[in-house]
């Protein structure tokens, strides 16, 4: 950064220089006044420009060879000593744009009060500020400042109106505007402030030329000019006649600058801004025959920082990994989908683009060779002799790797060339990672630490355990299974391969599709094993598992632009707002019925707190809830909000059943059906058990609709006639007085 400054600032001060020493007095104002906004542009762009040379550097080429073991590296901890000069620099630059930051606000805030507490009258474009205070005309944009005691009585003279109206329409306080902004920023920088001064002086000439060019006499503009000029300080934003700079313009009125004059000014311009691109631009120097070490080398470190899986997969998916063990023997071989969790923490995060590098002229002559190199050019096995239609700048990235003695190919040639074209380099690398190529080998050493031998034992007993149930009747405790996968993942190689097998553990329960409130201690389910039979699996919480009403939002796409992100937050957190109040209701269920021993007590509660009693989906009464549960203490209860379900059956997620809505007695599960307007406002809704409570309906471009009950309100039959033909009408969460569930989507198109 430091570098950059004192580039742009030295550029910015020669082109300066060689504006007051060939330019300020000569009668080219538009040529000046494009030049010193150019030289801005130019002095902070040519610190950014980057010229590459290329040296080569004539030695004996040696091939990369990929050795088969990887090298344990020392880790050497540096201690550092707290730098506290950048903290005293950055809080200096920080204070000195606050404090010209804030004079720009005060000047800015002072013009546009003028302008808003005076009079003004319009002018054409221009408008005119009339104030009380006896001022110099000035010029802020379109606004004009007069003394409105002068300008009503005609006692300003109409050159001095056509000076300001100048200012006004060239626009010039654009130039003056955007000094000030750079002034601001670069506060340190003396030749912005100087430039600045130059400037509002080019504007005036351009001003006067105006003025004498509408066919005033020089003689009497001068002497108003003399009339009208004043010491006074005036605001930096506005253009005002000033008495310093009368002799400059007096003498500038005068001169003549011929077109000749101009081109071989603009003739020593071009050598100058040569130089100046050659002395402050940036130079880079590559070496064309230096060489990397194509070895990947896996360490057995940290990683720092979360790193997306879905990347290293992608990186790292045609590499071929070999383990080794603590005596540097190859003990397994994987691809990635086959390591462990602990194995792919291991790899180091994919860089993002590969350095360039590119082969000197000796290495792409002697790769012609046949009989000892076999080329791969863009991916493509190719003869050596069509490298004489390239050289070796037409290559952004090479490697070279020495085959085995065991290899396919080995006799036909010895060494391996892969070579990258310019055109490929970009094609692969202008989106960040790529793959790494089919046949890498990566090395992992094992030299983790190992699991003690009371982990090793632990695990054997656990292990032994569920390998020992029935394979069609399982009993998971969630717990355990942690457990043992923390355990497994601490041992080494070796200790695995002499400790119990890894239990075949069933897979988690699927989601279930009804989105119920409650809270529960174990989980029941079925799946089909590798041999398709099927197996019963109780899953045995650590202390329970809470199940939400409000579904979570799904994950957001990995090219998710920023509003999408941030929209993504937003619904994140009125998820996480919805599940803590469901989560405080069941806290408060349990904290109510933690004292009870027995279902019957709970019926009691729940009756005296006026929950609603299903038997077998059937409406009772609280008192023949009680006295069912009384005579058959065996009854399976379900609990969920104010309502309570007793049943013969099996009561769960496993055994709970959809509400299946009527459509004017006609069933409807997931269907789409065709109504008429009339047919459809005049729909009524039922249910196999119970009473609809309520429904939503939902129309294109349309708020969802709330209705309680089992037929339209006034407004949704008012919404139906509005609807278009054609239209597609959602009903959906049916809700009755015999189930807490809700039906499936009703989806009505509009004939």
């Amino acid at each position: 950064m430091l570098d950059y400054l004192l580039k742009s600032g030295g550029c910015l001060l020669v082109l300066y220089l060689f504006y007051l020493l060939f330019l300020e007095k000569e009668n080219m104002h538009v040529y000046k006044r494009v030049y010193l906004l150019l030289i801005i542009i130019v002095s902070f762009t040519i610190p950014l420009a980057t010229f590459t040379n290329y040296v080569e550097v004539v030695e004996q080429v040696q091939p990369i060879v990929i050795p088969n073991v990887v090298a344990e590296l020392p880790v050497i901890t540096a201690t550092e000593q707290q730098n506290y000069l950048p903290i005293v620099l950055w809080s200096l630059y920080g204070l000195g744009a606050v404090l010209f930051g804030l004079k720009f606000i005060k000047n800015s805030c002072e013009i546009v009060k003028k302008i808003k507490n005076n009079p003004k009258e319009k002018s054409g474009k221009t408008i005119s500020v009339l104030l009380n205070e006896d001022v110099v005309p000035h010029t802020f944009f379109k606004f004009i400042f007069f003394n409105k005691k002068k300008f009503r009585a005609h006692q300003i003279p109409k050159e001095v109106i056509l000076h300001e109206e100048t200012h006004a329409r060239q626009k010039h306080s654009v130039d003056v505007l955007l000094l000030e902004i750079l002034q601001v920023i670069f506060w340190f920088n003396p030749v912005l402030f100087l430039l600045n001064k130059s400037i509002k002086l080019n504007h005036e000439f351009l001003a006067d030329q105006a003025v004498l060019n509408n066919g005033t006499n020089t003689k009497r503009y001068q002497q108003t000019l003399l009339a009208y000029s004043s010491n006074s300080s005036q605001l930096p934003l506005a253009h005002a006649i000033n008495y310093s700079s009368i002799k400059k313009r007096f003498i500038v009125m005068k001169t003549h600058t011929s077109k000749k004059k101009i081109w071989i000014c603009s003739f020593i311009l071009l050598p100058l801004f040569a130089i100046l691109l050659y002395s402050f631009s940036t130079k880079e120097t590559i070496h064309l025959n230096e060489e990397t070490n194509d070895v990947i080398s896996i360490q057995n470190q940290e990683q720092p920082g979360i790193y997306n899986d879905t990347i290293k997969r992608n990186y790292y998916k045609n590499v071929i990994f070999k383990l080794k063990d603590e005596n540097k023997k190859i003990i397994a071989t994987k691809a990635y989908n086959e390591l462990t969790k602990e194995e792919v923490g291991k790899l180091s995060f994919p860089i993002n683009i590969p350095q360039k590098k590119i082969p000197s002229r000796i290495q792409f002559k002697e790769w012609e060779d046949g009989k000892k190199f076999g080329v791969w050019f863009d991916g493509k096995r190719v003869s050596n002799m069509s490298l004489k239609n390239y050289n070796q700048f037409n290559i952004s990235l090479y490697s070279v790797s020495r085959l085995e003695k065991n290899a396919k190919k080995y006799g036909e040639y010895y060494y391996q060339v892969n070579l990258i074209s310019n055109k490929k380099y970009n094609t692969l690398y202008k989106n960040g990672r790529q793959p790494l190529a089919k046949g890498v080998v990566i090395t992992i050493n094992e030299s983790q630490k190992k699991a003690t031998p009371k982990q090793v034992a632990e695990y054997n007993a656990l292990a032994k355990h569920y390998n020992e149930q029935p394979e069609n009747n399982r009993v998971i405790k969630l717990v355990e299974i942690n457990r043992l996968k923390i355990l497994y993942d601490l041992m080494s190689l070796n200790q695995k391969g002499k400790a119990e097998k890894f239990p075949n553990i069933p897979p988690p329960p699927p989601p279930s599709k009804q989105r119920n409130l409650e809270r529960i201690t174990a989980q029941f389910y079925e799946h089909k094993n590798d041999k398709g039979e099927d197996v019963k699996v109780e899953l045995q919480y650590d202390e329970h598992k809470d199940f939400y009403e409000t579904p979570p939002p799904p994950p957001i796409p990995e090219n998710a632009i920023e509003k999408q992100r941030k929209a993504y937050v937003k619904i994140t957190e009125e998820y996480k707002q919805k599940v803590a109040v469901e989560k405080k209701i069941l806290d408060e269920f349990e904290e109510e019925y933690k004292g009870t021993t027995s279902g019957l007590e709970l019926v009691k509660l729940k009756a005296k707190h006026g929950a609603k009693f299903y038997f077998d989906k059937v409406a009772i009464t609280s008192s023949k809830a009680i006295s069912i549960v009384e005579k058959n203490n065996k009854i399976n209860l379900l609990f969920n909000k104010s309502i309570v379900h007793l049943s013969t059956d099996p009561t769960g997620s496993k055994g709970r059943e959809r509400i299946i809505a009527k459509i004017n007695g006609n069933s409807c599960d997931k269907c789409t059906i065709e109504l008429s307007k009339k047919e459809l406002a005049q729909m009524i809704l039922s249910v196999d058990d119970g009473d609809v409570l309520e429904f939503k309906m939902k129309f294109a471009k349309s708020p969802t609709q709330h209705i309680k009950g089992a037929t339209l309100t006034s407004l949704a039959k008012i919404m139906v006639v509005k609807a278009d033909f054609g239209s597609m009408v959602q009903i959906f969460n049916l809700k009755s007085t015999a189930s807490d569930l809700v039906s499936p989507p009703i989806y009505v198109k509009i004939k």
